[in-house]
């Protein structure tokens, strides 16, 4: 979108003044007001210049008076003098025509010759932001906060704060603008502040610009400085949430439903809002609003109120059998069938609000969400049918509950059962094989042993004459005392008698 430029900075400068070369803190002090735009202040210190039609005074007592030329005496006795004498009170100023010149004069008295002189009054030199005219005289003084606007013959001229006069019958004051106004109507320009949390939708010969989204800078106030700049409309970019109330829709079964709901959602992009949506806020609100009932009329529509299970009930049993489930009555809910309380959390629902987002996407607007506080049948004999229906439902409900708790409960029993009959029979055959382990150990060590017994005894015919050997060594050696040297244990004499 080419066309519909957004404005980064707020120092738009006209070709009429982008030629003044001020620095930002030459215009700091002519101009205290630091806020104010960049171009504001060149507009503003040009106009003050001006010095042909007008003229900036430095304070209000360099006004230029007439001074008082008479005194209490002349005041007294001016009749025998054939003078006008009169007196202007501290704080005002007097106006004096004298044939076709008009003046102001200063506090005091003041004299003069009756032919042609007329005194007209007085007026408060304090008064701000209102002029004080007089004929082609006049004087005005702008209160800071304030941005006069002056008219000389045809041209717009801005005055900042300060006092200002002028003896000319062209210019003409038009009155002084609060710059504290989020739109500051400066004659055919504007100066427009855009809070925190909008956008402001301007068009400069048309072309849309954007104010104060996404900016960079620090201030938010806009100097709109052509007369074909205008301002369209403030945009909130802030959530917004709004009630939905009058929704007579019907159902798929033809039951016909009363519901309020509730929206929530925001402007992401204010340029597609503006160009696709509508121009101002209330437009775009009435949009999404209309398009927000269109997605719950067709959420509705689509689905069987009457036919499907009630609020409070449920569609599907807690615990699911295997054999329920092989029957074929699973027990699921129709994707088209829905109760009050979860109409809206639907799959059909779902699908809906997503078409909603992706359009409302399209026109710059992000939808945070739908909700239906309040929802209920229109007609009372379909409401109590469907109460009774309900009643019967939960009783239904509660007897499969109590249907499906209970084969919960016996198919848990079974499975415990089961598997106490396979841990007992794990523990029978690991004694089995622990016993036989043992019995197998225990016939290898006896095999081990006798097999060391023989290999110490030798062989029969080495074994007998070994014991006759013995038998008679011990004889001949009973209750004899020896002495028997020997290496190794193995090689002493074999199988001495414990008589010995």
């Amino acid at each position: 979108m080419d066309s519909h430029k957004r404005v980064e900075s707020n120092s738009v400068q006209s070709n009429s003044y982008g030629s003044i070369n001020v620095s930002e803190a030459d215009l700091s002090a002519f101009i205290p007001s630091s806020h104010l735009p960049r171009s504001l202040k060149l507009r503003l210190l040009r106009d003050m210049a001006e010095r042909e039609q007008y003229e900036r005074l430095t304070h209000i007592s360099q006004l230029r008076l007439r001074q008082p030329n008479a005194s209490w005496g002349t005041h007294k006795f001016g009749c025998f003098l054939c003078q006008t004498t009169f007196l202007v009170d501290a704080g005002k100023v007097g106006m004096l025509k004298e044939n076709e010149t008009f003046s102001f004069l200063d506090a005091g008295y003041h004299a003069y010759c009756c032919a042609g002189i007329s005194f007209e009054g007085t007026a408060d030199i304090n008064t701000v932001n209102r002029a004080i005219v007089f004929g082609s005289a006049g004087f005005v003084t702008v209160a800071e906060g304030y941005i006069g606007v002056l008219m000389v013959g045809a041209d717009y001229r801005l005055l900042a704060a300060g006092t200002y006069q002028w003896e000319n019958p062209a210019v003409r004051f038009e009155g002084a603008v609060a710059i504290s106004d989020e739109n500051a109507r400066l004659g055919p320009f504007s100066l427009v502040t855009v809070a925190e949390g909008q956008v402001a939708a301007t068009y400069n010969n048309g072309t849309l610009h954007i104010l104060g989204h996404r900016e960079l800078s620090g201030s938010r106030s806009y100097f709109l400085d052509d007369p074909k700049w205008l301002l369209g409309a403030f945009l909130s970019t802030a959530v917004q949430t709004d009630r939905l109330e009058g929704n007579d829709l019907l159902s798929k079964d033809n039951v016909e439903l009363l519901m309020v709901a509730m929206s929530e959602w925001r402007i992401v992009d204010p340029v597609a809002a503006v160009t696709h949506c509508s121009p101002d806020m209330d437009g775009i609100r009435t949009k999404v609003n209309q398009l927000v009932r269109a997605a719950i009329a067709r959420i509705v529509a689509g689905t069987n109120i009457g036919a499907g299970p009630v609020s409070g009930s449920m569609a599907k049993p807690i615990v699911e059998a295997v054999a329920v489930a092989a029957s074929g009555h699973g027990g699921k809910q129709h994707v088209e069938e829905a109760d009050l309380a979860h109409m809206m959390q639907s799959s059909t629902a779902a699908r809906h609000m997503g078409e909603l987002s992706a359009n409302m996407a399209q026109m710059g607007v992000e939808v945070i969400g739908v909700f239906v506080p309040e929802k209920r049948m229109k007609n009372d004999d379909i409401r109590e049918q469907v109460a009774r229906q309900a009643v019967i439902g939960i009783k239904a409900d509660a007897e499969r509950s109590a249907a499906d708790a209970r084969a919960y409960a016996m198919i848990a029993e079974s499975r415990a059962a089961a598997e106490a009959k396979r841990q007992m029979a794990d523990a029978e055959a690991y004694s089995r094989v622990t016993s036989a382990k043992a019995e197998a150990e225990a016939i290898q060590l006896v095999s081990v042993a006798q097999a060391e017994a023989g290999q110490t005894l030798g062989t029969p015919e080495s074994t007998a004459a070994r014991l006759a050997l013995t038998d008679r060594t011990a004889t001949a050696l009973a209750k004899a005392k020896v002495t028997i040297f020997s290496g190794a244990p193995s090689k002493m004499p074999f199988m001495l008698s414990e008589s010995l």
